[in-house]
């Protein structure tokens, strides 16, 4: 048994793997990223919830498994002071946080998808967002740039010009894409869509798997969402908790990048970069 840790911009996710399926995903929401957008500092009480999060998941893993691997992404990287969650993990658990790259973030998702022939990954994150293109394994394009749903919502709230503005301005920097007509979508922001669209409670991850986002639902569900009160989201079936602050800006992000990939429809895939992170250290690429 392998227990992966997953420390995220917006949330902490523990996975138990037997090495060839995964067992089970559970999911603590802290918020890692809340105002790095202003600041180049993640805040006190972030680093405390999320240190607070890992040791308990590292905990749980424990009572199963020896063989328990932490790894970080955006706000962990990006932040000056981040050795101060790094340390109290360390110092709690034995473990050394792995920080990987936005490249490395964006090989791991494709990787876990573990799609064959051609395929356009797309993993909207809390604080980074990366697009991968690949063929049978082999990866042809990958990018990570910093925009995510905590991101927008500390830049933009959620005013819709601003929120439109700052997502074309910061997709600009991919540049020029390969053309595919497989598209999937992993992570936090996809797999809420999905379940708001779906109507999926309580939360299945084989009802969500393999599950489609058309623009046209996802353009309805914006319009069903943006005028509720966060106390109204809450009670939306298919919102997941912690989501529902930053779930607006998130939706019009995966609306425009389907726009700039001319998909018409994006696949949710379940495997990410928990599968991925794993498969790549059992292969030692890692």
């Amino acid at each position: 048994m392998y227990a992966v840790i997953d420390v995220g911009s917006n949330s902490v996710r523990l996975m138990l793997h037997d090495g060839e399926h995964t067992i089970s995903k559970q999911v603590s929401t802290t918020k890692l990223a809340e105002g790095i957008v202003n600041s180049s500092e993640l805040a006190a009480k972030a680093i405390d919830r999320t240190a607070k999060a890992i040791i308990t998941y590292v905990a749980k893993a424990r009572t199963v498994t020896n063989t328990v691997m932490i790894f970080a992404t955006e706000a962990v990287r990006r932040a000056t002071n981040s050795s101060e969650l790094l340390n109290k993990v360390y110092e709690a658990t034995g473990i050394e946080v792995d920080v990987v790259s936005g490249e490395m973030e964006a090989q791991l998702g494709y990787v876990g998808v573990g799609q064959s022939g051609k395929c356009t990954v797309v993993d909207i994150g809390g604080a980074s967002t990366e697009i991968i293109f690949g063929e049978d394994g082999k990866i042809d394009y990958a990018k990570s740039i910093r925009m995510g749903g905590v991101v927008l919502r500390d830049a933009c709230g959620e005013d819709e010009t601003e929120l439109n503005d700052y997502i074309t301005t910061k997709l600009a920097e991919y540049g020029e894409l390969p053309v595919c007509a497989n598209a999937v979508s992993i992570g936090g922001t996809a797999t809420t869509i999905a379940a708001l669209i779906h109507q999926v409670q309580p939360y299945d991850p084989a009802l969500i798997h393999g599950s489609v986002i058309t623009k046209k639902n996802l353009q309805a569900l914006i319009a069903v969402i943006t005028p509720l009160t966060l106390a109204e989201r809450r009670e939306v079936k298919g919102m997941f908790a912690g989501r529902e602050d930053i779930i607006v800006g998130a939706m019009h992000a995966m609306y425009q990048i389907m726009s700039l990939l001319k998909q018409e429809k994006i696949t949710v895939s379940e495997s990410d970069n928990l599968e991925g992170y794993l498969i790549m250290k059992l292969d030692g690429k890692m």
